[in-house]
């Protein structure tokens, strides 16, 4: 009789716990998550040299950052920052790439570098400042307020392209063509035909930062106000605030691989998911 008294107290006990533990697991079940974060990495003490105007990482991890006081750059295993020109060449940076071979392309006051290896050399054939440089097919892409050149495997060459002179981004269109970011408008040049967007009903406003393709081949441009999204040169669609834009000081603009949007404001940077979520 006590056996079968304990026993019973035993069963009960054993029942209740696990109803107790089913019951839980209905508030706390494990969900996956991703933990993001963010590692600071102040070039210096030096306010000129932490502005940050454009940034690349090439294939070996190496992170490049122009600023108004230079190029520098910092390995996968250093913590530190060091300049990567001669201080003859060194001064205000505004364009910095890195191209499919991994060399990695320097815009500045006095043209274009390029580092291949451990070696940095001017490259021939522009004309004062580089202040946006883009890859494509038929090669590298140099732009500055006095015009557009191609590189042609040894020097560029300048292109017959009449844009404005303040360009801040440039992207091939696959097809032998340009958009051109600038401070009155977005262009797209080809060979034989320039398109001028400026207007309202194209883009949020003139001023134009950055610009990109997302996975579906739209144009996305950074404006002051927000994005635009065009598909041949059509509206899509405005981004701003309500829709999730921190600031409406946009900076610039990249795609990731996962094909997600990146746009860099003055307050911080916002994530575009393809299914149209967003997030930071």
């Amino acid at each position: 009789m006590p056996n079968t008294y304990y026993l019973k107290r035993t069963c009960i006990s054993f029942s209740l716990l696990l109803a107790a533990l089913s019951v839980f697991s209905q508030f706390a079940r494990d969900t996956s998550f991703l933990q993001e974060y963010h590692e600071p990495l102040p070039v210096s003490a030096n306010a000129l040299q932490n502005d940050i105007r454009q940034v690349a990482t090439d294939h070996n991890g190496t992170v490049w950052v122009a600023t108004p006081a230079g190029i520098y750059a910092k390995s996968a295993q250093s913590i530190s920052w060091n300049p990567v020109l001669e201080k003859k060449d060194s001064g205000p940076a505004y364009a910095v790439f890195t191209d499919k071979s991994g060399n990695t392309w320097v815009g500045n006051w006095k043209g274009i570098f390029v580092a291949e290896g451990q070696t940095v050399k001017q490259v021939a054939g522009t004309d004062g400042p580089v202040s946006a440089i883009c890859e494509a097919k038929e090669g590298i892409y140099a732009a500055g307020p006095n015009g557009i050149w191609l590189y042609d495997g040894k020097e560029f060459k300048k292109l017959a392209y009449a844009v404005s002179r303040s360009v801040r981004s440039m992207l091939s269109d696959d097809q032998g063509g340009l958009w051109i970011a600038t401070d009155v408008g977005l262009y797209h040049v080809t060979p034989k035909r320039t398109d001028y967007l400026f207007t309202t009903d194209r883009l949020v406003s003139a001023y134009v930062r950055g610009v990109e393709a997302d996975g579906g081949k739209n144009i996305w441009a950074a404006c002051l106000g927000g994005v635009s999204v065009l598909a041949n040169g059509i509206r899509q669609a405005n981004i701003g605030v309500k829709e999730g834009c921190p600031s409406i000081y946009l900076n610039c603009i990249r795609r990731a691989p996962d094909g997600s949007m990146w746009v860099g404001t003055q307050v911080g940077v916002v994530r575009f998911h393809p299914d149209g979520t967003h997030t930071l």
